[in-house]
């Protein structure tokens, strides 16, 4: 909204309408600084006034002390004067009457002064003089007053009585007859009972104070004139660089400080540079960061709410992964033994596999015995055969033999009747033996073919036990790949299981980070609504 007052170019105020009606106000009700600062010139020339009032009449102050030092010097001399004399007379070599008389000349020359016209004078405590260089000795004084009615004598004596003191009196000057101010000072001289007392005008240190009075007031005058002179110009300068009251600048600030940013500041015209410009700068500019901070404190809420959310989110997802890893973590440890064990087992595999090889081999080793043994046998079979054979050949021609005895033994008749009983029983042994050679061929016959057969076992067997062997071999061979793949895969689960564990690691690592990030969010949270409840107390231009 635009504002007569508070529009300028780069920020910068411009000079408003001066109201005078709380300048006015202000004025009836307390001291305005102008009437502050006059006071305060006014009270300088009092207290420099008094200052040189003092000095003047600390300097008469100072010329009557000398008067009275002088009189109790002079005084203080005639003392020691009628001292000597008291001891000649205690002494003998005097009377009284003497040495009083030689005391009273000695007096007569005792002059003091710049014209020596003062004097020293003595009476008793009767007031009767002693000696005056003026009166006659004996004269009675008691009744001697000065104009003002001040009994001289009297009262002196009266001091005298006490030891010492001063009195201060009238007295007529003897060549002119004027009535001066005079001083003088009295001790009593005990031994005689006399009061010697001396006096000195005191005109020339009024004059002289007068004096003194006149020369500070001129240098006061000088040098008030001067300090005047520079008190208005810094009563100027002060007034110009306030830009007004320092009540109303304290009104103005103190309005700020209440969060108000849309009351202008009443400047002068063509101020620019006073504390007043200042303050106006200050609160455009101040209301401009209000304005921002609202945005950017509504925004950093807006935000640190959705990354509070989001963390929320992210921490629970978070979680969900730490335990589904911590669950594969623990499925990969048991996979991991579970390859152990395999790869255990594939390697006692390959341990029997190589023992059964080596059986296969031993076996194919004893069945090639068995085949040469075989081969023995069918070879000693065939000459058993041939054996028989002849054996049944030899029985045939026994029997034939046989059959011809007994053919010969019935020939012969009783004679070969025994030989024919023989033969029968060789014919029958033959017979018998070609039945047994038969029988044995036929079991040999059946042997060898048992045996043939069994060879040709045999070396199926032993082609099957290489065909075995070579499978073993192979399976060997597998299960030996088998262990060293199952070693691997351990070793890969193992690397997989110390990654899932380092991954379930890093994920709790990760939640707890994103536990903090959100309680980070949260406070961020806190500190941008504490922000935002800091910043809208203030109004701005925008708010009206």
């Amino acid at each position: 909204m635009a504002n007569s007052n508070v529009v300028a170019h780069a920020g910068e105020p411009t000079a408003p309408v001066v109201s005078h009606g709380s300048h006015a106000e202000t004025t009836r009700t307390q001291w305005t600084l102008k009437r502050k600062l006059w006071l305060t010139l006014a009270l300088m020339w009092l207290v420099m006034i008094a200052i040189v009032v003092s000095m003047a009449w600390q300097s008469r102050n100072t010329m009557f002390d000398e008067r009275k030092a002088a009189l109790s010097n002079t005084i203080g001399m005639v003392h020691t004067l009628l001292d000597g004399y008291a001891d000649r007379v205690a002494a003998g070599e005097l009377s009284e009457e003497e040495a009083k008389a030689r005391a009273t000349e000695d007096l007569d020359a005792m002059r003091f002064g710049a014209d020596r016209d003062n004097y020293v004078f003595v009476f008793d405590a009767d007031a009767k003089l002693v000696y005056h260089p003026r009166r006659d000795a004996g004269s009675d004084m008691s009744d001697y007053e000065d104009p003002n009615g001040v009994a001289v004598y009297r009262d002196l004596a009266s001091l005298g009585e006490e030891g010492s003191g001063y009195l201060p009196y009238s007295s007529r000057d003897a060549s002119s007859d004027a009535l001066f101010p005079k001083l003088s000072y009295v001790e009593r001289f005990k031994p005689w009972g006399w009061n010697m007392a001396a006096g000195v005008y005191t005109n020339d240190i009024q004059s002289a104070f007068i004096d003194k009075l006149w020369q500070y007031a001129l240098v006061l005058l000088v040098a008030g004139g001067l300090l005047t002179a520079a008190f208005l110009l810094v009563i100027r300068n002060v007034y110009r660089s306030l830009g007004g009251e320092p009540d109303e600048a304290a009104r103005v600030v103190g309005r700020i400080a209440e969060g108000d940013l849309t009351t202008p500041t009443a400047l002068r015209d063509g101020d620019t540079h006073s504390l007043m410009y200042a303050i106006e700068r200050m609160r455009l500019e101040l209301s401009k960061t209000i304005a921002r901070i609202r945005e950017s404190g509504e925004a950093i809420d807006q935000g640190a709410r959705e990354i509070a959310t989001g963390n929320n989110d992210l921490s629970a997802r978070t979680e969900e992964q730490a335990a589904s890893l911590a669950q594969t973590a623990s499925s990969m440890e048991e996979l991991t033994a579970t390859v152990r064990q395999n790869a255990e087992n594939a390697d006692q595999a390959n341990k029997v596999s190589d023992a059964t090889t080596a059986s296969v081999a031993h076996g194919q080793e004893v069945i090639s015995q068995v085949v040469s043994t075989m081969g023995e046998i069918r070879s000693s079979s065939s000459k058993v055969a041939d054996i028989i054979s002849m054996i049944d050949d030899i029985a045939f021609q026994t029997n034939l033999l046989a059959l011809n005895a007994s053919v010969e033994a019935a020939r012969a008749g009783e004679q070969g009747r025994g030989f024919a009983v023989v033969a029968s029983e060789v014919r029958n042994l033959a017979s018998r033996s070609a039945d047994a050679a038969r029988d044995i061929k036929s079991l040999i016959e059946g042997s060898v073919s048992h045996v043939n057969a069994g060879a040709e076992l045999v070396d199926q067997a032993d082609s099957a036990m290489g065909e075995i062997r070579d499978g073993a071999q192979r399976v060997s061979d597998l299960m030996a790949e088998i262990s060293a793949a199952s070693q691997e895969q351990s070793s890969g689960i193992e690397q997989v299981n110390q990654a899932v564990t380092q991954m379930d690691q890093v994920t709790q690592q990760n939640a707890a980070l994103v536990q903090q990030a959100a309680g980070a969010a949260g406070s961020l949270e806190t500190q941008a609504g504490d922000l935002y409840q800091a910043v809208v107390r203030f109004r701005v231009a925008s708010d009206r």
